[in-house]
């Protein structure tokens, strides 16, 4: 198996990302990561979610965080607990200002 070249592509185009079968993923694969993104973006859109609930959707939560944020939502860690590694996210929607609150 030769090696594979990756690019840049756009975040939730399942078909143009994983059109090439020759990249070893399963059709499958691709609408799992849709739906994690999706159920993550669900999640966030009902509140605040701490990454033990995060991590519950997807094990690699702050990748599914990095699409949805290149998808252009605003995703923020905004609580860190050093101590318990207890993080927290929000979703970003309401403008007031010109400010994302």
């Amino acid at each position: 198996m030769g090696l594979v070249k990756w690019s840049r592509m756009p975040v939730f185009d399942p078909k143009q990302a994983f059109a090439d079968e020759d990249i070893g993923y399963h059709r499958g694969e691709s609408e799992r990561l849709s739906r994690q993104c999706g159920a993550i973006l669900k999640r966030l859109q009902e509140g605040p979610a701490t990454n033990r609930e995060l991590n519950n959707i997807a094990l690699n939560y702050t990748g599914r965080i990095s699409e949805l944020r290149n998808a252009g939502h605003v995703v923020e860690c905004f609580d860190h607990d050093r101590d318990t590694g207890l993080t927290r996210y929000r979703l970003k929607t309401e403008i007031k200002d010109g400010f994302l609150f």
